[in-house]
């Protein structure tokens, strides 16, 4: 298991631990019915994620009809941007082509505000 796909399963892992101890994110998780896919250029490296009903469930691989995708160009590229600090680094990342979302882009600025919540 590659770092990208370990870190993408323990996004899985606490979006199953951290609503239960956070009412604000179990909140915001209901505010969206949605898939998301996370996966390289490649899709050497695939996770989606379905929120449904403040639930939250995950399986490894590549999403027919994900609502949105955060396609990155490499695992390298998708690691070192998800473990920075920057809170710019996503930015940076599609600004520089080593991220691409297809789908409902402001999915996407809701999925980050979540993992923002969930990390603090």
């Amino acid at each position: 298991m590659n770092k990208m796909s370990l870190l993408l399963f323990g996004l899985a892992f606490m979006f199953k631990r951290k609503p239960r101890k956070n009412p604000e994110l179990k909140k915001k998780l209901e505010e969206n019915d949605l898939v998301l896919q996370i996966k390289t250029a490649s899709a050497s490296t695939a996770r989606y994620y379905v929120f449904s009903g403040g639930e939250v469930f995950s399986k490894t691989g590549v999403h027919l009809r994900p609502s949105v995708a955060l396609i990155w160009k490499d695992e390298a590229i998708a690691f070192k941007t998800m473990t920075n600090k920057d809170p710019q680094a996503m930015m940076k990342a599609l600004g520089d082509g080593g991220l691409k979302i297809e789908g409902k882009a402001e999915l996407a600025l809701w999925f980050a505000g979540v993992v923002k919540m969930m990390m603090s």
